[in-house]
């Protein structure tokens, strides 16, 4: 039985790489595509690039980035012995910038992997970290991504809100600390001592909610490089951060969503925003946030 679950194991995984293949080409292709159509535009358009508001897209990148080693730091003290803040965002940091080459989550997990060994963090371990983190953003991202849906017309107010606390209920069962004990225990292949709490998974609710607003609003930072949104956009404009992040999860295989993460941004963006500035604002946000992860990346290596 074991030997046949572990073929069909190996099996899947061309299978699941081509799939992923697959739906990286025409992403890509209809990112072309989309600049071809958008030529007119893009050559009548007006390069007055505001470069000065990069910096507080750069604020909020640090404030996220602070956000997620809080929520990171939370989910390991929960399955080992509790690290000093500034050795989890070193690790935390450097390991990201796998992200950014191909296969980029399971780069992560192994870099996390071999880096907490210098701490006595049993591989395992981070590596069942890095699941409960994944777990933990979908969960959170979900209620907030079918508000998104109402809020951009893609869902009636009445069934947006409906699915909303559907999603929620979701989240808070599959957050139940006993839900996540066996969840944990199938991953560890054993019953790991565990200190979760109502409190704990609560705050990890909280902590990963609070991730996806400070990250959708640094969207809305990057589109006022490139344009003067009213505030009043901010909401529209977090919950398309929210809906392309959790489609981008379906390529998990491909470096951070490459292609699918800008599809559906150039997509989302479309619907409150002319041409040809959801494709630029899509690119930018992947190029100035990959240097922004480049710079911390670094800066956490050195010292």
């Amino acid at each position: 039985m074991h030997v046949m679950k572990d073929r069909l194991v190996s099996e899947g995984v061309p299978w699941r790489r081509l799939g992923s293949a697959a739906v990286l080409v025409l992403s890509v292709a209809f990112l072309g595509w989309k600049a071809y159509s958008s030529w007119d535009a893009l050559r009548v358009y007006d390069w007055h690039i505001r470069y000065q508001r990069l910096i507080p897209s750069f604020v909020l990148f640090l404030f996220q980035t602070a956000i997620v080693v809080w929520g990171w730091q939370s989910i390991m003290n929960c399955l080992t012995e509790p690290l000093p803040f500034h050795k989890h965002i070193r690790i935390y940091a450097y390991t990201n910038l796998m992200r950014r080459i191909p296969a980029g989550i399971l780069w992560v997990i192994a870099g996390r992997a071999y880096a907490y060994k210098d701490e006595n963090v049993p591989a395992r371990t981070s590596a069942v970290g890095s699941l409960l983190e994944m777990w933990l953003v979908v969960l959170t991202g979900l209620p907030l991504a079918v508000l998104a849906a109402s809020g951009l017309n893609l869902l009636s107010p009445v069934t947006g809100v409906a699915l909303a606390v559907v999603a929620l209920i979701l989240e808070l069962g599959a957050m139940h600390p006993v839900v996540l004990r066996k969840l944990l225990g199938l991953a560890w292949h054993e019953a790991p001592k565990l200190e979760l709490t109502h409190r704990r998974t609560l705050s990890w609710a909280f902590i990963y909610t609070l991730i996806w607003l400070v990250s959708g609003i640094g969207l809305f930072a990057m589109v006022r490089v490139f344009t003067d949104a009213p505030i009043e956009s901010v909401p529209m404009t977090v919950g398309v951060w929210v809906l392309s992040s959790l489609i981008a999860y379906v390529t998990l295989l491909s470096p951070s969503g490459l292609g699918v993460k800008e599809l559906s941004l150039t997509v989302l963006l479309g619907v409150f925003l002319p041409d040809p500035l959801p494709l630029l604002i899509a690119l930018a946000m992947r190029v100035v946030w990959t240097v922004y992860d480049i710079v911390v990346g670094v800066v956490a290596w050195l010292f």
